[in-house]
């Protein structure tokens, strides 16, 4: 089976809560999917990860966002829907999310891309692990992403 939904979970997880991407994704690793999914743990690598959203006709990206809201707020949004605020490069050779999302736009055919960002408490301290406020959501924000891998698949007429 084609896998046509990619779920991309990014972030550093030596910076507390904005490594919650790949946290999410590790976990659904773990998790029975249908079987036109895909889950990549996709670090910080960026622009890098362009030739995994080729082919793809949704990309479910996961990552900390800076919003005006208490930490652990889980939103949904898709990439043309606000001006997101992702967190500086932290490298030369780093390239960042919005490249991504700009270099998503000249794929032919581009895919629908579709981002659940849960907002820090911190992610500027050299730390391992997430805080509370996040850690506590992790439940809810895999609930919400199965459900819409259920309704993608649903309409593609794939099976778990």
């Amino acid at each position: 089976m084609k896998k046509d939904v990619l779920i991309l979970g990014v972030g550093n997880l030596l910076l507390g809560d904005e490594g919650v991407g790949v946290h999410v994704a590790q976990q659904l690793l773990q998790l029975p999917l249908p079987g036109n999914v895909e889950v990549l743990d996709g670090g910080t690598v960026g622009y890098e990860l362009l030739p995994y959203l080729e082919g793809k006709a949704q990309v479910i990206l996961v990552d900390a966002v800076h919003a005006d809201c208490e930490p652990g707020t889980l939103l949904r949004f898709n990439e043309a829907d606000a001006e997101l605020q992702w967190p500086p490069s932290y490298s030369s050779h780093q390239s960042g999310l919005r490249e991504l999302l700009d270099g998503a736009k000249m794929l032919v055919p581009p895919p629908e891309i579709v981002v659940y960002g849960i907002v820090p408490r911190d992610m500027y301290r050299l730390t391992i692990g997430l805080s509370r406020e996040v850690h506590r959501r992790i439940p809810a924000i895999l609930s919400v992403i199965m459900d819409e891998i259920q309704s993608l698949s649903r309409k593609t007429g794939a099976v778990p």
